[in-house]
C-alpha cells in the first residue's frame, strides 16, 4: 500500500507539470509540457506477440556468448528499424546477451530502408536521481508545497529528522493555504513519511504546533487503508476513500485532465467520473 499511496502523491503533483527544483536538475528549465503529442496515459498496455524468423544464441571459440537474431524480408519495409528495435527489446528479457540483428532482403527493388538508428534514439541506459542527495533545506525554501513535503525524503545534513520536519510544517504554516489545502499536504507529508519510518514523528512534531488538522487520525486513517488492502476494507473507511477519490477527480476533471489519467491517478472508472 505504501508504494500505491506514494505513487498517488507524486502522480498527483507531478501530473501537470514538472516541479521547479526537478527542472532545475534535469537541465530542464527552458523546457515545458507539450500538450499537443499525448502519450498513453498511466498503464502502457501491450499485446504484442511476436515470431523472430531465426533467433539462436550462440558462442565464439573463446567461450563468449551472443544472440543471432535473422529476418527474411520480402517488402521493403520502412517500419523495419523500428520491429528490429522490439524484437531486440523482446529477446533481450528472454536472455540478457548481447544482440546481433541481420535483415536478409528477398524483394526486387533495392532497399531504401533506414537500418541505422540515430544516437539520440538509441537507449543506452537511463539517469539515476537519489532525493537523498538534495538538500532538505533548499526544498523547505520552495513557496511551493509539494516540494517543500519531499524534503521528509531528502538529506537532512546531519540535522534530527524532528528538527527538519518541525521546518517543514512551519513552513507549510506560512504559505497562504486555506484548511482544506493544509490538510491535503500535511496528509501526504504523512505519507510519505512512511517511507522514513517518521509517522509519529510527523504528528508528534504537529501537535506541537496545534496545526488545525488532526493527523493522528489521518495515520490511523492510512493504517486502515493498508489492513482494508490485504484483509478487505471496512465499510466505513471504505466510504471515505470514494469520497476522496470522488473529490480528487473532479478537480482534475476541472483541469482538462483526460478521463484516462484520473483514472489512473484515482483508481475510479472512467463512467463514474464522467458523471461527476
Amino acid at each position: 500500500m505504501t508504494q500505491n499511496a506514494t505513487d498517488r502523491i507524486l502522480k498527483e503533483n507531478f501530473i501537470l507539470d514538472l516541479l521547479e527544483v526537478f527542472k532545475v536538475k534535469f537541465g530542464l528549465v527552458d523546457c515545458k509540457v507539450e500538450t499537443e503529442i499525448k502519450l498513453p496515459a498511466g498503464k502502457i498496455h501491450s499485446t504484442v506477440e511476436v515470431e523472430p524468423d531465426f533467433v539462436r544464441v550462440m558462442k565464439r571459440k573463446n567461450g563468449k556468448k551472443f544472440i543471432l537474431h535473422i529476418e527474411f524480408q520480402t517488402t521493403d519495409d520502412k517500419q523495419m528499424l523500428r520491429r528490429m528495435q522490439e524484437y531486440h527489446a523482446l529477446v533481450q528479457r528472454k536472455v540478457y546477451l548481447p544482440v546481433r540483428h541481420i535483415v536478409i532482403y528477398l524483394g526486387k527493388k533495392r532497399p531504401v530502408m533506414q537500418t541505422r538508428m540515430e544516437p539520440s534514439m538509441v537507449f543506452t541506459g537511463f539517469e539515476l536521481e537519489d532525493l537523498n542527495t538534495y538538500e532538505a533545506e533548499r526544498l523547505i525554501a520552495s513557496s511551493v508545497p509539494e516540494e517543500i513535503i519531499m524534503a521528509v525524503l531528502a538529506n537532512y545534513s546531519g540535522e534530527a529528522a524532528g528538527t527538519v520536519i518541525a521546518k517543514v510544517l512551519d513552513r507549510l504554516k506560512t504559505l497562504p493555504l486555506e484548511g482544506r489545502k493544509l490538510k491535503k499536504y500535511l496528509k501526504q507529508l504523512t505519507v510519505l513519511s512512511k517511507l522514513r519510518n517518521l509517522e509519529e514523528e510527523v504528528i508528534k512534531q504537529s501537535e506541537k504546533m496545534a496545526l488545525a488538522v488532526d493527523l493522528k487520525e489521518s495515520y490511523v486513517y492510512k493504517k486502515g487503508i493498508e489492513k482494508g488492502i490485504e484483509k478487505g476494507i471496512e465499510k466505513g473507511i471504505e466510504k471515505g476513500i470514494e469520497k476522496e477519490k470522488n473529490i480528487l477527480a473532479k478537480k482534475l476533471k476541472e483541469r482538462s485532465m483526460p478521463l484516462a489519467e484520473i483514472s489512473e491517478i484515482t483508481g475510479l472508472p472512467q463512467a463514474v467520473i464522467k458523471r461527476l
